[in-house]
C-alpha cells in the first residue's frame, strides 16, 4: 500500500497517496482493534468454550468412583486457564479414598485438557445443588454431647468403640460400633438397634442409627 502511494506521487497522481494513507490507517485501526480485543479478553475472566467444558466432563466421568459432577466453573486468564468442581462420590466411601479420586481427578484434566493448569475438587456426598444443607449441623465435638442425652444409661453405650457421623440430607446418619459381647444374639441385637433408634425420636439433627457388634 505504501509503494502504491510512493508510486502515485512519482507519476503525479498525489490522490494515490492520499488513499494509501486511507488505507494504511484502517489497517492500523483494525490490528489495534484485534489485538485489544485480544487482550481483554485474556485479562477478564471469560470461561473455557463448551468444547473444553465438555471433554473436562468426559474425563470426570471416566474416573472410577465418581457419580456425577455438578456446579463446573472455568476461567481463562492470560495464557492459561482454572476450574472448580464438585464431583459426587459413594456417601459411603472413606475420607482417603475420597481424596485419591479428587487427586485422580485433578490430575487428569490437568493432563488432558488444553490450557488448564489449575483444578480444584470438591467431593461431595450428595449433590449440593438439591438436596436440604447440613451447614448448621453440629460438628463432632458437639454432636456426641447431644448423643449422650440421647444414649445416656442405653445397653453398652458407655463401652462403644466407634461413632461414625454421615452428613446427609440435612441430618446426621450414625454407624455405632459396639464390643462384639454386647450381641449376645440376632433378636436382641435388633431390640438393642431398635431401642438406640427410638432414642433418637424427635431429634432434628440425628435421622437414623446402625448399629455393630465386632
Amino acid at each position: 500500500v505504501v509503494l502504491v502511494g510512493i508510486g502515485g506521487t512519482i507519476l503525479g497522481l498525489p490522490y494515490l497517496d492520499a488513499i494509501a494513507a486511507v488505507l494504511v490507517g484502517l489497517m492500523v485501526v483494525k490490528i489495534g482493534w484485534e489485538l485489544g480485543w485480544q487482550a481483554t479478553h485474556e485479562l477478564a475472566d471469560a470461561g473455557l468454550e463448551q468444547e473444553s467444558v465438555a471433554e473436562i466432563r468426559k474425563v470426570i466421568a471416566s474416573v472410577s468412583g465418581v457419580n456425577s459432577v455438578h456446579m463446573l466453573r472455568t476461567r481463562k486468564l492470560g495464557g492459561h486457564a482454572l476450574a472448580d468442581v464438585h464431583v459426587q462420590v459413594d456417601p459411603w466411601l472413606s475420607v482417603s479414598e475420597g481424596h485419591r479420586i479428587a487427586e485422580v481427578v485433578q490430575y487428569g484434566l490437568i493432563d488432558r485438557v488444553d490450557l488448564l493448569e489449575d483444578v480444584t475438587v470438591h467431593i461431595d456426598p450428595e449433590d449440593d445443588e438439591a438436596g436440604p444443607s447440613c451447614a448448621n449441623l453440629p460438628l463432632r465435638e458437639e454432636a456426641e454431647k447431644l448423643l449422650l442425652d440421647h444414649w445416656s444409661g442405653m445397653d453398652c453405650f458407655d463401652r462403644r468403640k466407634r461413632v461414625v457421623l454421615h452428613y446427609l440430607s440435612g441430618r446426621i446418619d450414625i454407624d455405632l460400633y459396639l464390643p462384639p459381647d454386647c450381641f449376645e444374639s440376632s433378636e436382641k441385637a435388633d431390640q438393642l438397634t431398635q431401642r438406640y433408634q427410638q432414642a433418637l425420636s424427635g431429634s432434628e439433627v440425628f435421622r437414623t442409627v446402625q448399629v455393630w457388634f465386632g
